[in-house]
């Protein structure tokens, strides 16, 4: 089987002769005693899986996976290239390659846990946007979310956010944060460029990977990886022991927020389809693209794909996966269409390597979990009367956990004491006494200002701070409303108290208001609006309404006919905004 390495451990050999020469031995010279980090039984569930029981697409596609303690930084097992023979160019520790969106939890949002206290809620705008220079950036799927959570950016992998993180983190910062996890990022005098962000730059192996996200898994120590623990000079009988010291790079809480959003990752978004169910779980993938210029120059399908990563781990073990060709050549590249082939080869080593029934990832007491009312921001803790679907707990770091109370959903008290006052001409002032407020942080909130909003007749006029409105309008005339609210939020504002002003409608009929007439002579006037004349404090108006009622021997008719002797009462009911201000009647006499 020419998929078969030329030796048993071929790739665990020549991984652990080059770090001996980087020590100083000369395996071919001296007669050694080598003690080693190697899990056989890992070592050789990997090299049957690879070498015998998986069905690849085609003999050119190639594999390196690199899998470590996360306690110790030891190299477990080791899988350097499919066909390897010993001497070849080693792929899991010497094929630098872009590390597409495992870089985000490196290079953004571990980062930004660490030095700006983002929590695992932290909202992110996840709409169009741009590099620095002006350059589009997009999604995987080209589409956009809206507002989200860090957790959910990251476990659904979405560029704009990462992108975003990025650069609200010091640079320098992100720098230190990355090279402290072994990773060596290009720069430019120390700083990072944005593209970095989603991991395009000149790359990492997935020996460097690996023992990088070793760290998010044991609560944030890196331990430079070692296939060595041990060597002893046969010849002058002296020994050499080799166990690197860890050197914490990040705090626990920075750790355990990562650990949780891709457990998350692995349980309900892209990550299932890698999961391999051996219990705890978390994982990232990563995608690199081609440029359209290579597409074009190399004749490769326009949705082809260059790498395919995925970092997995569990509280002990972590495992870095790199997929992809060597070389590209049309027929011998990777799609879109790989991933499911993909993921079902992380699946299948996940099997091999990791132990079932793991232990959980231990929750430091630096991180504390805390229910908040969803996209409330700053984020509020969820009330009594926050619906539950509105209801979601995250993870803080401690002594940064929201402590105000959502309002959102919780009813305004209403004011007391309304009064309104015809102070001048068309003048009215309102006052009353203010209610609380519940929200004492409500100048950073999202919330605006807390105040309240006056209408007139149910049509809304202003909103106002304070405890008093003066209203000038010669439609002055009606009911007043004055509701507690926020600026920028109405599911809680208050149910509202009302004020009225009266004016003195005063109303003149312009016919008589005692008319005869004969059941033979002319045509009768029926009653109109035109025969009143309103004026509200002297003045005429005409914004008013005539409603007439015409009646007969207490019955109400239609009509007046002169044919139908008797006696008509007319009523006419003066309608201002709606409701009767004023009414004055007369006397139709037929005989």
């Amino acid at each position: 089987n020419k998929n078969i390495t030329s030796n048993k451990y071929q790739s665990f050999i020549d991984t652990m002769l080059d770090e001996l020469k980087e020590k100083g031995y000369d395996p071919y010279k001296e007669s050694l005693e080598i003690y080693t980090t190697l899990d056989s039984a890992r070592q050789e569930n990997l090299e049957n899986l690879i070498d015998k029981e998986y069905k690849f697409e085609n003999e050119k596609l190639q594999v390196a996976l690199t899998a470590t303690d996360t306690h110790t930084g030891q190299i477990k097992a080791i899988y350097s290239g499919r066909y390897r023979k010993a001497g070849d160019f080693n792929l899991a520790t010497k094929n630098y390659r872009q590390i597409g969106s495992t870089a985000k939890p490196l290079f953004d949002y571990g980062p930004g846990m660490e030095y700006n206290n983002w929590s695992t809620y932290t909202l992110f705008e996840d709409k169009e946007y741009t590099y620095s220079d002006g350059t589009a950036i997009s999604n995987h799927d080209n589409s956009y979310m809206g507002t989200m959570t860090l957790c959910d950016a990251l476990a659904w992998s979405r560029n704009i956010p990462a992108l975003k993180a990025f650069q609200q983190v010091d640079n320098k910062k992100i720098y230190n944060f990355v090279t402290n996890l072994g990773i060596k990022p290009q720069s430019n005098n120390g700083r990072l460029f944005e593209a970095h962000a989603i991991g395009a730059f000149n790359g990492t192996s997935s020996y460097q990977l690996s023992s990088a996200y070793a760290a998010f898994a044991n609560g944030g120590t890196y331990y430079k990886p070692y296939t060595i623990r041990s060597v002893k000079n046969k010849t002058t009988g002296e020994k050499k022991e080799y166990q690197p010291e860890g050197k914490k790079v990040m705090s626990d809480s920075t750790a355990f927020m990562i650990n949780y959003c891709l457990e998350y990752n692995a349980n309900n978004a892209f990550g299932r389809s890698l999961n391999p169910g051996t219990g705890t779980f978390a994982i990232k993938t990563g995608t690199t693209n081609f440029s359209e210029d290579d597409k074009k120059r190399k004749n490769l399908p326009a949705n082809s794909i260059n790498d395919l990563w995925a970092a997995a781990y569990d509280p002990d073990l972590s495992v870095s996966i790199w997929y992809g060709y060597t070389k590209i050549i049309p027929g011998y590249v990777s799609t879109n269409a790989s991933w499911p082939r993909f993921y079902d080869f992380v699946r299948n080593a996940g099997k091999k390597l990791f132990k079932a029934g793991n232990k959980k990832f231990d929750i430091p007491n630096s991180v504390v979990k805390v229910e908040v009312e969803f996209l409330s921001n700053p984020p509020m803790l969820a009330s009594a009367s926050t619906p539950s679907s509105q209801k979601k707990s995250y993870y803080f770091k401690r002594g940064t956990e929201p402590t105000e109370t959502s309002v959102k959903y919780s009813q305004l008290p209403n004011v007391t004491g309304l009064t309104a006052n015809k102070i001048s001409t068309n003048v009215v002032k309102l006052a009353w006494n203010a209610a609380n407020n519940p929200s004492s942080n409500n100048e950073n909130s999202s919330y605006g200002r807390f105040g309240y909003r006056i209408y007139k007749d149910d049509t809304f006029i202003a909103f106002t701070t304070n405890n008093n409105y003066t209203y000038t309008n010669p439609d002055y005339v009606g009911t007043y409303k004055v509701v507690t609210c926020f600026e920028n939020l109405n599911e809680n504002q208050s149910s509202g108290v009302n004020a009225t002003i009266n004016g003195n409608f005063q109303v003149t009929l312009n016919v008589s208001n005692n008319s005869s007439y004969t059941h033979t002579g002319p045509e009768i006037p029926q009653p109109s609006s035109s025969d009143v004349e309103v004026k509200l404090d002297g003045n005429t108006i005409t914004n008013y309404t005539v409603r007439i009622t015409i009646t007969k021997n207490g019955s109400t008719v239609t009509n007046i006919y002169r044919s139908i002797i008797g006696v008509y009462t007319v009523k006419y009911d003066i309608l201002y905004n709606g409701k009767v201000v004023n009414t004055i009647n007369r006397t139709i006499t037929i005989h």
